[in-house]
């Protein structure tokens, strides 16, 4: 049974083995995560077609950046001619939300990871996708067995996003402009719905907010209205299930 695109939990607690985490790691990614993502690459592979990117430096921007805003903000400046600095800022700023998530999910593996550099280069591979599914498995799994079905997850998703990317490289052109750009969307439609799965109210409260302050914000400033929409949903959020937990609603 899926509840969007979340398996059902609790039977993961007899793995006796890292392979057999990584396995149920890698099952679970190929359900659903893993080919949505593959079918928002598609769309990226067709930016890099259209800006003149080789399908070489397509697959190295995928799997170097690993993440689909950061990916297109890097290919729009380098195309653009930003200097070295801009594109920096700009795929950083666009991946900055990754660092919560990487602080709150390395105790999840590290009982498994004792390499503090080790722990670092697995932080590379977290998405959204694995963020949830890892924090959602891990009551099921060992502490020393997480990091292998993140592993597991985290592979199976990495080679359908290559795929993806090299699928939309090879079919632009063939597939209408619009199609891609519109396959571009399904990821963060997604990514909306699993936060929306994840345990406690958070998520759902800034989803909510976020829902009513990212078009208001948006239409203000082109350039600044999303991203003080997410911080202001998050922070609000945050605050309201935090108050509402202190009167115990």
């Amino acid at each position: 049974m899926f509840r969007f695109g979340l398996p059902e939990f609790g039977r993961a607690a007899t793995l006796l083995s890292d392979r057999a985490a990584f396995k149920l790691g890698l099952i679970e990614a190929s359900g659903l995560p893993a080919p949505m993502l593959m079918i928002s690459m598609i769309g990226f592979g067709s930016l890099c077609h259209e800006t003149g990117f080789s399908l070489l430096k397509a697959l190295i921007t995928t799997a170097s950046v690993w993440a689909l805003p950061g990916q297109m903000a890097y290919v729009e400046l380098l195309t653009a001619g930003a200097p070295a600095f801009a594109l920096l800022f700009a795929v950083g700023l666009a991946n900055a939300r990754f660092l919560p998530m990487v602080a709150t999910f390395l105790p999840y593996i590290r009982a498994g990871v004792p390499s503090r550099a080790a722990q670092f280069a697995l932080s590379h591979f977290v998405t959204a996708n694995s963020w949830i599914f890892v924090i959602r498995r891990s009551p099921d799994l060992a502490p020393e067995r997480r990091w292998a079905y993140f592993m597991g997850f985290a592979v199976s998703c990495l080679a359908l996003g290559l795929l993806g990317t090299a699928l939309g490289y090879v079919l632009a052109g063939v597939v209408s402009k619009t199609v891609t750009q519109g396959l571009l969307l399904l990821n963060p439609v997604y990514f909306m719905l699993l936060f929306l799965d994840a345990p406690g109210r958070s998520a759902l409260f800034a989803a909510l907010i976020g829902a009513v302050a990212g078009p208001l914000l948006a239409s203000l400033s082109s350039d600044w209205g999303l991203l003080a929409a997410g911080l202001i949903a998050g922070t609000l959020g945050f605050a309201l299930n935090r108050t509402l937990r202190a009167r115990h609603v």
